[in-house]
């Protein structure tokens, strides 16, 4: 071995081997702070991805609430003003079906703006189901008063520019399907049919079947005394958010299926209540946070009869449905990788700094610089790489070629070739540990605690026999 004390001088304070330490770790606080620099380049491209996707939406169609349906019948009641005058007010009955079900066969694609893409559906509805004669005694409603001939099945729905193939069936007869649910709607947006109700059968029965379009999720209201949804699509990574979670669930790589069974002893709204004519109107927000609705102020008459919520925020609140919950994409995964860049630095440099005082080195701080901006120059090629070819690949061809320009440059600055292999075969190590945590995400904190134990009780053996104190200090 070679005198260290002579290859690196002894002139000040933190001489020897504590001063090259200091500097040595300056250095990879250095690079480090460059690493964590790629995680703005990351957000930059996320925001761009998360901009096309509702670019895409606003084309296609936006995240779809089912809302329905509802039978609203207008009446008369009489009613004592502000002023004290008593005047007849026309008002609307809002009931509920007695039993529905609602059948989804969602048909996911993605849709390609550039180099980014955001997930789109045609989703087929089948609702049917029964309504019955509503309670008027305990609604303080004369029979007299509703004016049935008027009555109106509606459904709402947040995205009515692409619907087709629709069909409505009230006891059996076709009905014809019109644009819009001025007393039942979602941001203005819904369906109608006029009906004739029947009230010699026991229950009015309905079939509704039609084709919607949108994006990211599509959400229910829980309308009926017994309400069954079901949804199924290619898709392998659905995220269940709402008031209610499926009651049972079948999920494969590549398909899902899920069905709700509510009742309505659940809710917090009654099967049948009176409003003034000017309706029920859910406005839909983003759909991708699981918050689904925000509520215009309601009118001092649409409130519970406790006081509390008023119908439309309790509609609101009971929605449920289903994202199409894209998985871990490339961003999120090169995010992460950036997170283990102060490890891949410093035992980098912990290696150089061992063989200056083994070998009797001297490298410059210039080029422990040049080390480190190779290693950090890996992130953005595995960011660029990502976007074209996905990330598996990104990661070995970014590997090969920052290993190849350290490697290489390792070895003139080492001295030696076996010294160079030495240094590729750390960062072989490194690299292959960091890609297999990033495949086992629930392990990752005990993989790494592990790799970190192993790489300390490394580098103690290493430097168990170094004399520090043979230095001037």
């Amino acid at each position: 071995m070679a005198n260290t004390t002579d290859t690196i001088p002894k002139t000040g304070r933190f001489s020897g081997y504590t001063g090259k330490m200091i500097v040595v770790g300056i250095l990879v606080v250095i690079c480090w702070v460059g690493s964590l620099l790629v995680l703005g380049v990351v957000s930059e491209r996320q925001n761009r991805e998360a901009e096309v996707g509702r670019e895409v939406a606003e084309q296609w169609g936006r995240p779809q609430l089912v809302a329905g349906p509802v039978v609203v019948v207008p009446f008369y009641k009489t009613e004592r003003g502000v002023s004290g005058i008593t005047e007849n007010v026309r008002k609307v009955l809002y009931i509920l079906p007695k039993d529905l079900s609602i059948a989804s066969n969602i048909k996911p694609e993605l849709r390609s703006r550039g180099i980014f893409s955001a997930p789109v559906y045609r989703a087929d509805l089948d609702l049917s189901g029964t309504f019955t004669n509503p309670d008027l005694v305990e609604l303080g409603i004369p029979a007299s008063s509703l004016l049935w001939g008027e009555a109106t099945m509606l459904v709402g729905l947040s995205d009515t520019r692409s619907i087709g193939a629709e069909s409505v069936r009230w006891n059996g007869d076709d009905l014809a399907l019109n644009p819009g649910a001025a007393l039942w709607s979602i941001n203005g947006m819904g369906i109608h049919s006029q009906i004739l109700w029947n009230h010699n059968l026991a229950g009015q029965k309905f079939d509704i079947k039609i084709s919607v379009a949108g994006s990211k999720g599509i959400s229910y209201l829980p309308l009926g005394d017994n309400t069954q949804v079901s949804a199924t699509a290619p898709w392998g990574s659905p995220s269940f958010v709402g008031a209610y979670l499926p009651t049972s669930e079948e999920l494969t790589k590549d398909n899902f299926t899920a069905t709700w069974n509510i009742s309505s002893l659940g809710r917090s709204y009654p099967s049948a209540w009176e409003a003034y004519g000017s309706g029920v109107r859910l406005i839909t927000n983003d759909f991708s946070g699981g918050n689904f609705f925000g509520m215009t102020k309601p009118s001092p008459l649409e409130v519970s009869p406790g006081g509390g919520e008023s119908y439309e925020q309790a509609l609101a609140s009971s929605a449920f449905g289903v994202n199409l919950f894209r998985e871990v994409t490339f961003y999120t995964l090169v995010s992460r990788t950036v997170k283990y860049a102060i490890l891949f630095i410093a035992l980098t440099f912990l290696a150089f700094y061992l063989f200056e005082i083994v070998a009797g080195l001297r490298v410059h701080p210039f080029q422990y610089l040049l080390i480190g901006a190779g290693l950090v120059l890996f992130y953005l090629l595995l960011l660029s790489f990502s976007e074209h070819v996905g990330f598996g690949r990104a990661y070995l061809l970014s590997v090969i070629m920052t290993m190849g320009l350290v490697t290489s440059y390792s070895a003139g600055v080492l001295k030696a070739r076996k010294r160079a292999w030495m240094i590729a075969a750390i960062l072989a190590v490194l690299y292959a540990y960091l890609y297999a945590v990033l495949q086992l995400e629930s392990y990752a904190l005990l993989f790494g605690t592990l790799f970190l134990f192993i790489a300390l009780a490394a580098v103690m053996r290493a430097t168990r026999k170094i004399e520090w104190y043979k230095e001037v200090e």
